[in-house]
């Protein structure tokens, strides 16, 4: 989170800032990172000679573009490549550095690794820093929020992703555990290392059934199990019996583990491990142990053992006694575990998780990469006879290495990765999943374009699990996940949205600032206040540790945790390399059950929300672990808060929605699963999804023709700026059933209202048409259907175009004629826009971007919703002289539902906009519609008052007359105006008719889907109803007679229907050839007889015939 967004939590760069800003600490930080961490390569040449390399620098370039003869390169913008169908990439340079037998280092010059894609939006984009007038005139939208990668001229969208929390010690009790071993248990404590290179690894810690410990570490995709003990001899130069006594001292300090039970395990633990009794024997050990997982033949098994340590535990520490400290916090926590001291933490809770941004996620890939072209390297000079004393060997060995890493081809295995989510890897990242990494930025309206960056993703692995744990609502989501925009089905609970206020630190102030500068003031902070002790000094009075990034800190008396708590609270606000920090206190508490310590995290990845400070009067930046220690009142009037003085105040309550569901008005008068359909059902509503239509090239786009502000609004609809891009139509409604029309969802629109433009759209297709190889588009002269073509072979823009008219023609020089396609589909269409682009030479194929335009007004069987989740079908376009009307004002409504719609449904939000429209329109104002206003004022109260004030009723209903009749209804009917959206589920895309048409050439049975002319599936299911309602002809029609009915010639002697041959030249009527059908087992012609079965019957007899069995058709 930058400063600049601190005190602006709705501008519109903040719905994307997560994915821009962690990409950008990717280009300026992270490159330098993945440089500094790579270790050098050495290569045997022979046995006299090695070389050794090294990687010295990486840098992306701007985004470029190559002309078709290579002869130069220009700057492309991201409108150039959606309109080509290309990826936005940049190139990546490579420098190099070798020596020869340790000689002096030489390096190669700088050479072109690849293009690699890059985020639209990020610092290398050519639209950064781009005002909204250089905006417009490159082809963008105003407000252009960035954050996606354009690939073959699609966007798409990295997922935001939940991982378990970066440097904090879970506690965990799972019964899985115990199938690792005979000896395992449901205990142990876990922690998820992250280091400078983003590359994170687990350690657990096990609890074993004979008392002993057992520490898991991650080697590659293996995971090894090795003693606690031998770990922390590894780790320290210490005598056995002075490591005891430490890690006896760690282990009681915070006075959670008896001193009997721990003494009493340690001798277990350390008598068990006596194999090795030095550090030097046990790095000798381990490394023995493991020699035959790396290549190196050089390396001894002590380097082996160190090389284990240093990458596989605790990758985020350097120092060992720092990796000694926070091992044993691990065994205190999990004997704290076993002997029932503290709870196990909750794995799906908020608390304990965090977010792979997208910008680092790239990074790892790259990282993995660029070590697989350096591995590479390797085995390419490995098998070449390169020799060190000729005389170019110097130019061999620069075209060799350069080669070499480009046949690795990095770019297009990460425009793979990005096109298809797919994460091809050897190590896996340490990431559970392996797909579904990346989703198309869908445009079908605003709402959905912008919720694909605030949705966070629990896992693909999470969504085959059967089990509802992980899709529950949690308390500690409060503030950070919207509790309502999530999507009904199989992603429920696993797919959220990140609330309004929302925002993931990228961690900015961790790169700038070393961990030696945030820990000074960290200590010097508590310092300040009360005393920090060292592991020694703690052995009088109950402690607690601090811990800071992982790194244990030192520990603080248990009376005095609060103080330093405040004392670095205060100094967060007040420090601007701070702000971001995360002050985790969880004190000891018999209630929480949750092991005492002070978390502090300063790295990215974290939620973090905007909360008012009461005493510094300013807004704080709090995280999800601290939140769960720190009183916060709903309201900023509230200055009581359970009988204590709350620290901290909403901002307002809205807060804990997000951008979608926040614009539902007066959602809190809705049932919630109502909210919930509506936060879906706007992300498929049409409205006016982008402003240059003429520059965009999408698959499928919805355009509404006469979109309207609502009357009713929240106060998020003008700061999230949605009227530039309108979603609906303000409509008259009338609460009515009249003349069974609009029974159950249907709904009556007025003919009228349709007639003059209400909810009037339009569907804009793309294609992108390929020509052969040796074909080029051109009109053909004297060929039917193609005089309406241009003179190029392709439709002219504003052509109207009927199904199976000629869509382009195109000239083949090979064969010297001319190929048509026509159009597909049942509806016309106007051509909008045709865009030429590819090379037409050298015989290379060209390719065409079409887009159809499609004229789609209401007709019956559209779908239609309001605000509240009430969705509706259009059953009946009524005259509008038929329809009832308000007998003082004449007006006739736009809409008829039913009454029946709200009871069960209690959207009573909806009967709330209708009463509050009708007065704002009168009084000619827009209405706040925002949520939680009720403490203070009852809209219909309010609303109700001015409506009484003009003369109408202050329950929202009219008098009506009846159109057709013109009598007076009995009783009053509620009318008003609410604000409808039309979806893009229409009649037009979904009807499916046949009579005759295709079928498989298999099984001669109907072929499925719409698009191929296919039926519809007359299922088992709906077999089992027609049997059981004793519909056999029906039956017989359905199954029989319209899907594979074939008259079937069958030998009345053996019963085969496979057998007989027809000897008829003509096979269109076998009953007048059956005289000529044979028999080949029976050698007769006479015992042939005809008879219908379906088809498919015939195919499953000569598939059992394959397989040796005999199926026989007595005829009686």
């Amino acid at each position: 989170m930058t400063e600049r967004n601190a005190n602006c939590f709705t501008r519109l760069d903040a719905i994307s800032q997560a994915h821009v800003e962690s990409y950008d600490a990717f280009i300026q930080y992270g490159l330098s990172r993945v440089v500094r961490n790579f270790e050098p390569l050495s290569i045997s040449m022979n046995s006299l000679d090695s070389l050794t390399f090294q990687l010295q620098d990486i840098k992306i370039g701007k985004p470029t573009a190559t002309c078709p003869d290579a002869r130069y390169t220009t700057c492309t913008t991201p409108k150039e490549c959606r309109e080509n169908a290309t990826t936005y990439t940049a190139p990546i340079s490579v420098v190099l550095s070798w020596s020869l037998n340790g000689s002096s280092t030489r390096t190669f010059p700088p050479f072109k690794l690849c293009d690699v894609p890059i985020m639209v939006g990020s610092q290398l984009c050519s639209l950064r820093g781009a005002n909204e007038e250089t905006l417009l005139k490159l082809g963008e939208e105003k407000h252009e929020l960035g954050g996606y990668f354009i690939i073959g001229g699609i966007e798409r969208v990295i997922r935001l992703l939940i991982q378990q929390r970066r440097h904090y010690v879970m506690a965990l009790r799972r019964g899985s555990f115990c199938s690792r071993g005979t000896r395992f248990t449901e205990y142990a404590t876990t922690i998820r290392c992250v280091d400078e290179c983003e590359r994170s690894s687990t350690v657990r810690a096990h609890y074993l059934s004979d008392g002993s410990i057992s520490v898991a570490l991650t080697l590659g995709r293996q995971e090894i199990f090795l003693p606690v003990a031998l770990v922390l001899r590894a780790l320290s130069d210490l005598s056995d019996y002075e490591l005891q006594q430490r890690v006896l001292r760690g282990v009681v300090a915070a006075g959670k583990v008896e001193l009997g039970y721990a003494q009493e395990s340690l001798e277990k633990i350390f008598c068990e491990s006596s194999r090795a009794t030095t550090r030097a024997d046990s790095l000798e050990f381990i490394g023995s142990m493991f020699s035959t997982n790396f290549n190196i033949q050089t390396a001894t098994s002590l380097e082996i053992g160190e090389h284990i340590l240093s990458r596989c535990l605790f990758v985020h520490l350097r120092a060992s006694g720092a990796k000694l400290d926070l091992l044993v916090f691990m065994v205190n926590k999990l004997l704290s575990l076993v002997s029932g001291n503290c709870k196990e933490d909750n794995p799906d809770s908020l608390v304990h998780q965090e977010v792979l941004l997208p910008g680092f996620l790239i990074q790892n890939v790259l990282h993995e990469k660029l070590n697989e072209a350096m591995v590479r390297i390797k085995v390419d000079l490995d098998k070449s006879l390169l020799a060190v004393s000729h005389g170019s060997f110097v130019d061999c060995l620069e075209h060799a290495v350069v080669s070499s890493m480009r046949r690795v081809d990095i770019g297009r295995q990460l425009e793979y990765f990005l096109a298809t989510g797919n994460l091809i890897s050897k190590s896996g990242l340490g990431l559970s999943q392996t797909s579904g990494f990346t989703i198309v930025a869908e445009k079908l309206n605003y709402l959905r374009y912008i919720s694909h960056f605030r949705s966070i993703h629990r896992g693909a692995y999470f969504a085959e699990l059967r089990t509802t744990t992980v899709r529950k609502l949690l308390p500690e989501s409060w503030g950070f996940l919207c509790p309502v925009h999530t999507p009904d089905g199989s992603p429920c609970g696993l797919l959220n949205h990140m609330t309004l206020s929302c925002q993931v630190s990228t961690g900015l102030c961790s790169f700038t600032q070393s961990s030696d500068t945030l820990i000074s003031l960290i200590r010097d902070s508590i310092l300040s206040r009360c005393v920090l002790m060292h592991l020694e000094d703690a052995s009088d009075v109950p402690v607690i540790p601090v811990l800071v990034d992982g790194i244990v800190l030192g520990y603080i008396a248990n009376g005095d945790i609060w103080e330093a708590e405040a004392a670095i609270r205060h100094q967060k606000i007040t420090s601007a390399i701070m702000k971001e920090l995360e002050i985790g206190l969880l004190p000891d508490s018999e209630i929480s059950g949750a092991y005492p310590c002070l978390a502090i995290f300063s790295t990215s990845s974290r939620l973090m929300r905007p909360v008012h400070n009461n005493d510094a009067g300013c807004p704080e930046m709090i995280g999800t672990m601290e939140q769960n220690n720190i009183r916060i009142s709903l309201l900023m009037d509230d200055a009581i808060f359970d009988r204590q003085r709350a620290r901290y105040s909403e901002l307002t309550p809205c807060h804990i929605l997000s951008i979608v569901a926040s614009l539902t008005p007066w959602s809190d008068f809705n049932q919630s699963p109502r909210n919930m359909y509506q936060c879906q059902m706007a992300k498929q509503t049409m409205g006016i999804p982008s402003h240059c239509f003429l520059n965009r090239s999408d698959t499928k786009l919805y355009r509404l023709h006469t979109p309207q502000r609502p009357i009713a609004l929240t106060t998020k609809y003008d700061e999230c700026d949605i009227d530039s891009y309108p979603l609906g139509t303000n409509a008259v409604v009338a609460v009515l059933s009249h003349t069974g029309y609009d029974m159950e969802d249907a709904m009556i629109v007025n003919k009228s209202a349709v007639e003059r433009g209400f909810a009037h759209a339009r569907l804009y297709k793309t294609e992108v048409l390929q020509t052969r190889p040796s074909e080029l588009f051109q009109q053909p002269s004297r060929v039917r259907g193609s005089q309406d073509l241009h003179l190029d072979g392709l439709p002219n823009i504003g052509q109207r175009l009927k199904p199976s008219e000629v869509l382009y023609s195109a000239f083949d020089s090979v064969s010297g004629s001319f190929r048509q396609l026509k159009l597909k589909g049942t509806d016309e269409c106007v051509i909008d826009k045709v865009k030429r682009f590819g090379c037409d030479k050298g015989g290379e194929a060209e390719k065409v971007s079409i887009t159809f335009r499609y004229d789609r007004n209401p007709v019956i069987g559209d779908k239609f919703s309001s605000r509240h989740g009430q969705k509706g079908v259009l059953s009946f376009l009524w005259p509008d002289e038929a329809l009832p009307y308000v007998e003082r004002s004449g007006v006739r409504p736009d809409v008829l539902i039913n009454p029946h719609a709200f009871p069960s449904r209690m959207t009573i939000g909806m009967l709330v906009e209708s009463l509050a429209s009708k007065a704002g329109t009168l009084m000619g104002m827009f209405i706040d519609a925002s949520p939680f206003q009720a403490q203070t004022q009852n809209p219909l109260d309010v609303h109700g008052n001015y409506l009484r004030t003009l003369g109408y009723n202050h329950t929202g209903t009219e008098t009506m007359v009846n159109g057709l009749t013109g009598e007076t209804f009995e009783v009053d009917i509620y009318i008003g105006l609410v604000y409808y959206q039309r979806l893009r589920h229409m009649v037009s895309d979904k009807f499916q008719v046949r009579s005759t048409g295709p079928v498989n050439s298999l099984t001669k049975q109907p072929v499925k889907g719409r698009k191929s002319g296919g039926g519809v599936r007359f299922g088992e299911m709906e077999r089992d109803s027609l049997l059981a309602h004793g519909a056999a002809y029906l039956l017989r029609d359905r199954l029989h007679t319209s899907s594979d009915t074939h008259l079937c010639s069958v030998c009345t002697v053996c019963g085969s229907l496979i057998s007989t041959i027809s000897g008829a030249k003509t096979t269109e009527n076998l009953k007048t050839s059956t005289h000529l059908t044979q028999c080949q087992i029976c050698e007769t012609k006479d015992s042939i007889d005809s008879v219908a079965l379906p088809y498919v019957f015939k195919y499953l007899v000569a598939e059992l015939a394959a397989m040796n069995i005999q199926l026989k058709v007595s005829m009686t």
